[in-house]
């Protein structure tokens, strides 16, 4: 005779623990595959189904699932304390990694258990529910989850194993690091941007365009640029700015964020410029979002947290600096400062997202004093942009309320294209010709793209129009480029190429480089697309059809970072390594 299993497990309802398992893992699994990518349903379905799951488990636990006594508390209690504690003493600001992945490791762990005590008739179902429990806290415990990847799934390490960044300042600190130039040593030393030079965020136009190079090869599996030099380096999420034989970026590096400066050649280290702040989020980790821009001997950066500096770009010190947040009112979003300063005449032009009409603001170049402030920005990570519509010289600026140009002077709208978007905006406009421009969002319930026409009036007012709108390209947070007639970048996460002047799509290569960036080599009509797990590809830039000419494996880990030319070498960057290939041998 077969032994029954123990009254108290059979008394348990199970039926409703597994309905509402079923219904996670379909609001996991399969919705974000029937939606569109990145809409409303898409992030609700999977948050909702990872943190509504264990909830309603809980709920189900404590009400229908018959037990009793301080069986039916105890359980709920040694859930949820740890949960807490995970979240108070360890995870921090990034509290969701708890909610999202270990609330529902340890709830699906519970739940299995009881599954199995009940197919195999086991005894002393108490203390074995009990110690299951605390058993999948400890598992969870023993791994770590700093970020995630784009799709936001958990970059697991073991808990006791050092960080990549950690790494990096071990070595540092072991291999002595530069001490900060003095005044003395830089005299007459002033960093000039030269012909070829990338002083700003995608160039001086803020286009990914690079003219004047043609790889070696076309073929980048057989033969792949050359390596030059290749180190660890802080994390950050921006790319280099490039002038005078020297690269600048931003770093994080333990407590401070700080401005870099290396060699071009050799990647050796020049001087830094720490400042106490860290940013941290369970998305994308640590590290600032932007990249210095250079201009007159002087670097400009916009820091995670805010601090807007003005440095001496042959040595690193500082002239001036202003935290936005104080002096503007601005509100750091929820991702932190991710735009790079604009230098328009004597000011420097950052997004704020201050509220009241302030989002954008102007500062001194040569004190860091407010000058002015305007527009309707309260969300966003794209940085200000220069345009000539018209013949009037004017600045853009793309955020969560749409697109805005403003006069550089005194921060007058000149006009203003409403297209709402509460989620967020990262990608810069992509100016076509004089009189249009491409904007395009990949997140929220209206995705798509924009053509604008952009015409001044008799008045010297400005009217703008839509010229034709589509679905593709979708751009989350990857910039794409324009060359000769057409767009190529991402739709979402597959690489497409669209025809501008229509709208239509000319093909598209899939999702087979994740969350990339592109770069565009205009003389060569290449593509190096860097895809986000660090592979740089060589791709034809034809609207015929998609070519892909060779890929070789340029960075480990996760790879958000624009890739940057200039004088024969291609530099590439991410948040835990810095390397430098020769295109031209």
């Amino acid at each position: 005779m077969t032994e029954s299993p123990p009254p108290e497990a059979s008394r348990l309802r199970l039926w409703p623990a597994l309905v509402i398992v079923a219904m996670a893992a379909f609001a996991v699994f399969a919705v974000p595959l029937l939606v569109e990518s990145r809409s409303p349903v898409h992030f609700y379905g999977k948050a909702g189904g990872l943190v509504g799951g264990p909830m309603l488990l809980l709920v189900w636990w404590l009400t229908v699932a018959r037990a009793t006594g301080l069986f039916r508390w105890l359980p709920a209690f040694l859930f949820a304390i740890p949960a807490a504690a995970f979240i108070a003493f360890i995870y921090g600001k990034a509290a969701f990694n708890v909610l999202l992945f270990g609330c529902s490791f340890v709830a699906l762990v519970w739940l299995v258990w009881l599954v199995i005590h009940r197919l195999f008739g086991l005894g002393g179902l108490r203390i074995s529910v009990y110690l299951v429990i605390l058993a999948g806290w400890a598992a969870f415990g023993l791994v770590r989850i700093d970020q995630t990847d784009s799709e936001v799934w958990p970059e697991i390490r073991w808990a006791w194993s050092k960080t990549e960044e950690e790494r990096f300042l071990a070595e540092r600190a072991e291999n002595n690091p530069p001490p900060v130039p003095t005044a003395a040593e830089a005299n007459g030393n002033v960093v000039k941007v030269l012909p070829g030079d990338v002083p700003s965020f995608r160039g001086v136009n803020l286009d990914g365009r690079v003219v004047g190079l043609k790889p070696k090869s076309d073929d980048w599996s057989a033969s792949p640029p050359k390596l030059v030099w290749k180190h660890r380096i802080g994390p950050g999420w921006g790319t280099f700015s490039i002038a005078d034989g020297k690269l600048f970026t931003q770093e994080q590096r333990g407590p401070n964020e700080c401005v870099i400066c290396y060699d071009a050649t050799a990647g050796t280290e020049l001087w830094e410029a720490a400042e106490p702040a860290r940013f941290y989020e369970g998305i994308a980790g640590a590290g600032p979002r932007g990249t210095p821009t250079i201009q007159d001997g002087k670097l400009y950066s916009q820091g995670a947290t805010g601090m807007l500096q003005c440095l001496d770009a042959a040595t690193g010190r500082v002239k001036w600096k202003t935290n936005i947040t104080a002096d503007s009112g601005g509100v750091v979003p929820p991702w932190s400062y991710a735009g790079s300063p604009l230098i328009a005449d004597d000011k420097v032009i950052v997004y704020t997202g201050a509220p009241g009409g302030k989002g954008t603001s102007a500062f001194s170049v040569y004190d860091g004093k407010l000058l002015w402030a305007a527009g309707d920005a309260t969300h966003g990570y794209s940085s200000a942009q220069l345009a000539d519509f018209g013949g009037v010289r004017q600045v853009l600026m793309l955020s969560d309320a749409g697109l805005e140009s403003f006069a550089p002077a005194d921060g007058k709208r000149l006009w203003f294209f409403e297209w709402a978007n509460k989620f967020n905006r990262a990608t810069q406009p992509a100016i076509l010709d004089e009189s249009s421009v491409l904007i395009s969002t990949g997140v929220g319930p209206d995705q798509g793209s924009k053509r604008l026409k952009v015409t001044r009036k008799a008045d010297g007012t400005f009217e703008v129009k839509v010229a034709w709108e589509a679905r593709r390209p979708r751009a989350y947070f990857n910039d794409g480029v324009v060359h000769k007639g057409h767009f190529y970048g991402f739709d979402d996460k597959s690489l497409v190429c669209v025809d501008l002047a229509e709208g239509k799509l000319k093909w598209n290569a899939g999702a087979i480089y994740g969350h990339g960036q592109v770069l565009l080599l205009s003389d060569a009509d290449r593509l190096v697309v860097l895809s986000d797990r660090g592979q740089a590809a060589l791709v034809a830039a034809e609207p015929e059809g998609y070519s892909e000419l060779g890929k070789f494996p340029a960075l480990k880990g996760k790879t958000w970072n624009h890739p940057v030319a200039a004088h024969g070498k291609l530099y590439l960057r991410n948040g835990e390594e810095a390397a430098c290939y020769d295109l031209e041998k």
